[in-house]
């Protein structure tokens, strides 16, 4: 898998009282051929960084219910992190 970059923005309006949320910047590589790193930022407080294996991954795409090939399912993930 190339290298994912991306950022996601918040869409929907915050509730009154409640701070706007920062923007959060993401990064996904392949970490070996047996894991994909996926690490996220708001670069003011939150910070979040996950290893996950080809099991986890699979269990993912089960969990997604998304069908097809592998790369249909990384477009998937890349395009939710992207998202928000």
């Amino acid at each position: 898998m190339e290298d994912a970059f991306g950022a996601s923005v918040s869409g929907g309006t915050m509730p009154e009282g409640h701070p706007t949320p920062h923007p959060v910047l993401f990064r996904a590589h392949a970490r070996s051929a047996a894991a994909l790193r996926v690490v996220a930022t708001d670069c003011h407080s939150l910070a979040w960084d996950r290893s996950l294996s080809v099991a986890d991954l699979e269990d993912l795409r089960g969990d997604v219910g998304i069908g097809g090939s592998w790369s249909d399912f990384l477009d998937y993930l890349k395009s939710s992190l992207s998202s928000g």
